[in-house]
């Protein structure tokens, strides 16, 4: 189940849809419990798409460095939503100048903001388009792993504007910097859906984040392993060999997709932990939709995924040779995470790092070993 921060929930719901002063349109979140933090925030955005009326609410979440990346493309859409041409302006501050004070509607999220210190031209170009977008009254929020003067320390614009803001009175005119300092033990809350459809629907807004992150070159791969042990729990007692449900067909589709997901990963996780996750997720697909026969008794809650390992490349002379390991694995509810990480390290080592990984491979069956023989499919 999602656990969050209550606290740090209750603040940015509040800020967002009740008392945000006028002038206060950037939240910045010192946050101490990165994956608590990135748990709160998916459970903010799907409360805002819940909330939603067809094009009344527009939620992006970005890493910083692939924000960097596609930032333009970003201030460009929102500039063409509003029938503005961006082609001419000279930077991404100025295709954000010029978009209309109506933004309202919009929330923009960044996370990994202290990556921010490393390029202080191209930080700085970037601060100054959120500064330029958050005066729109765009909602935005800049997440980082420590407070905001040792996150921006490399850029001096982006130190001061953030300084200045934090400290300014709400009764300014100018736009000024809301912070909230995550508690060093903060209070959680473990989310419990009211009912299946609303948990369904949860799930498929957070396997579409995931699809549009994988757009932009970014793999949160902490979130994926959460969703896909929230994914399992869901789907296991739904599943039979005789039916699913056809309400479930459009998240269990979602879980195939990753087999033709964009894989140029910049950012947020190892190549061997992708690889993993798109193994698992495809592995589950096909599972669930039995497709090798193999998983009659679904429901029992111990489920096979094929899984293929890339063979490293060997070169003798002018001929190179290759291939792959299959594997069957068990996975449960409450192992799926340990065997997905299980099977990164796997294909870390085998694909590579070019080395024999059999005591890897065995780990997968560790825990079922004793069973293996006489519940294995044939």
């Amino acid at each position: 189940m999602l656990v969050i921060d209550k606290s740090m929930y209750a603040t940015l719901k509040n800020w967002r849809d009740k008392n945000k002063h006028a002038n206060r349109f950037m939240m910045y979140v010192n946050s101490c419990d990165r994956s608590l933090t990135d748990a709160t925030v998916r459970k903010l955005m799907f409360d805002i798409q819940e909330q939603d009326l067809p094009g009344e609410q527009h939620v992006s979440y970005y890493s910083a460095r692939a924000f960097r990346v596609h930032m333009r493309q970003y201030y460009s859409h929102i500039a063409k939503l509003y029938g503005k041409d961006p082609k001419d302006a000279a930077s991404v501050t100025e295709i954000a100048q010029r978009i209309p004070a109506a933004c309202g509607w919009i929330t923009l999220i960044i996370g990994d903001a202290e990556a921010l210190a490393g390029d202080e031209e191209t930080t700085e170009e970037l601060f100054r388009s959120l500064y330029a977008f958050a005066c729109k009254r765009a909602n935005v929020i800049l997440i980082g792993n420590r407070g905001c003067k040792e996150a921006f320390s490399g850029c001096a614009f982006a130190l001061r504007k953030m300084t200045e803001g934090i400290m300014e009175k709400q009764e300014a005119k100018q736009l000024t910097i809301n912070c909230y300092d995550q508690e060093q033990t903060p209070e959680k809350e473990r989310i419990v859906y009211d009912s299946e459809e609303k948990q369904r629907d949860a799930l498929c807004f957070f396997w579409d984040t995931v699809y549009n992150q994988l757009e932009k070159g970014y793999f949160d791969y902490k979130n994926f392993t959460f969703l896909i042990r929230e994914t399992l729990a869901y789907l296991v007692p739904r599943v039979t060999q005789a039916q699913v449900y056809r309400k479930d067909l459009e998240l269990i589709g979602k879980t195939g997709a990753m087999l033709s997901a964009k894989s140029r990963i910049a950012d947020g996780c190892k190549p061997w932990e992708y690889n993993a996750a798109k193994e698992i997720a495809v592995g589950l697909h096909s599972a669930i939709t039995n497709a090798n026969a193999a998983n009659d008794c679904f429901s029992s809650g111990k489920i096979w995924i094929d899984v293929f390992m890339e063979d490293p490349d060997v070169a003798c002379g002018a001929v190179h040779t290759g291939g792959y390991t299959a594997l069957r694995i068990p996975v449960r509810v409450d192992t799926v995470c340990k065997k997905t990480d299980a099977l990164a390290t796997a294909i870390r080592d085998h694909t590579y790092k070019k080395r024999t990984v059999p005591e890897r491979i065995c780990a997968f069956l560790e825990d079922d070993d004793a069973a293996r023989s006489a519940e294995q499919p044939k």
